[in-house]
């Protein structure tokens, strides 16, 4: 009698081969469901924080063009496929040379996207001679207005070649200088 207690006390130790088997069926099913919709999600957070970083440098440019009293503006290059120069964007001052009273534009800083996101389109010119550099612009005057605004209104669309729903996100700029996404 001692004998079969302790057999089976044995056998109801550890779990058997069947059960195993299911708990490991179970988390192979919830993760052929739950990783793609996490891989969309991290790809589509990439794009949303260049489109938030764009934004902050945005308004801190506007925000700088008003507090100086000069003219400040974001350079960038749009592309067709992501690589380093249409991920680039730099911000520029306005300087007035203390002894000639030329100006000139002085770089203050510059961003870059992460890799899969890219400038794609915009309407918004290169500023003209003597300052054309072959990038387009976004001009912010003293009083915060945009100085090279399009007769259509001005845009700026950034783009994702990622696997997610929404690959482009557009900027749209009104002539005061206030901007939405």
């Amino acid at each position: 009698m001692i004998a079969f207690e302790v057999t089976r006390r044995l056998r109801q130790r550890g779990y058997s081969l069947i059960e195993m088997l299911i708990v490991i069926g179970i988390i192979g099913i919830v993760s052929l469901v739950t990783v793609p919709n996490f891989i969309a999600y991290q790809r589509s957070a990439k794009l949303k924080t260049s489109l938030r970083l764009l934004t902050n440098d945005i308004r801190m440019t506007r925000q700088l063009a008003i507090t100086r009293n000069c003219r400040s503006k974001i350079s960038f290059e749009t592309g067709t496929a992501p690589g380093d120069p249409v991920r680039t964007y730099r911000i520029y001052e306005e300087r007035t040379h203390p002894t000639t009273g030329g100006k000139s534009w002085v770089e203050i800083g510059q961003n870059q996207f992460d890799r899969t996101v890219y400038f794609f389109a915009t309407n918004f010119p290169d500023e003209v001679a003597p300052n054309a550099d072959s990038l387009n612009d976004v001009i912010f005057l003293p009083n915060g207005t945009i100085g090279n605004q399009p007769v259509a209104g001005g845009f700026l669309r950034m783009r994702t070649d990622q696997k997610i729903p929404k690959k482009i996100v557009s900027i749209t700029f009104s002539i005061t200088g206030q901007f939405s996404t």
